[in-house]
């Protein structure tokens, strides 16, 4: 993936039931989404369910607003499990000046993780929602390894953290 524009087709492609179960996905450049309204990679029914490397790339200017739930880059990722052994669901990656809300499981980088291996992710702005927030993913059964969250995270109601909203974290 090189541009907005393939980032934008791999989200349709999980989204229409094309879970990419065992593939891999590598970013080829840095991705520039212009804060244009995002809609993001999975949902509660399709689960990307493939591996995503950020190569050491960065996405910046994700902008998700409203009141849906499992919103961010990713809004549901199923992993393989949640162990340091595990191959990444997620690696490698920045995300820079994030504008994300929603309503439940709202997070940066995905909404929900789900036995999952985050690793060395980053990313930096604002989340915001109402309950299962959190700065990386907003609820989780994940491992994470290296990742960090810069910036500023709120919700309405319960369920907040800067890395993960709720769930069950590994590290």
């Amino acid at each position: 993936l090189n541009t907005a524009d393939h980032l934008k087709n791999f989200a349709t492609k999980v989204n229409g039931g094309n879970l990419f179960i065992g593939e891999t996905i590598k970013l080829g450049d840095n991705i520039d989404l212009n804060n244009e309204e995002w809609t993001p990679i999975g949902n509660n029914t399709n689960k990307f369910q493939g591996y995503f490397d950020g190569n050491n790339k960065t996405i910046k200017n994700l902008k998700v607003s409203g009141s849906n739930r499992y919103v961010g880059l990713f809004g549901y990722i199923k992993g393989q499990g949640m162990s340091a052994s595990t191959t990444p669901s997620v690696k490698d990656l920045t995300l820079e000046n994030v504008d994300v809300s929603g309503d439940y499981y709202v997070g940066g980088l995905s909404g929900q993780a789900y036995t999952c291996n985050i690793t060395n992710v980053t990313v930096k702005g604002e989340v915001s929602g109402a309950r299962y927030v959190g700065g990386l993913v907003g609820h989780v059964y994940t491992y994470f390894k290296d990742c960090h969250f810069i910036g500023n995270a709120s919700c309405s109601f319960d369920a907040l953290g800067g890395i993960a909203g709720a769930g069950d974290c590994r590290a």
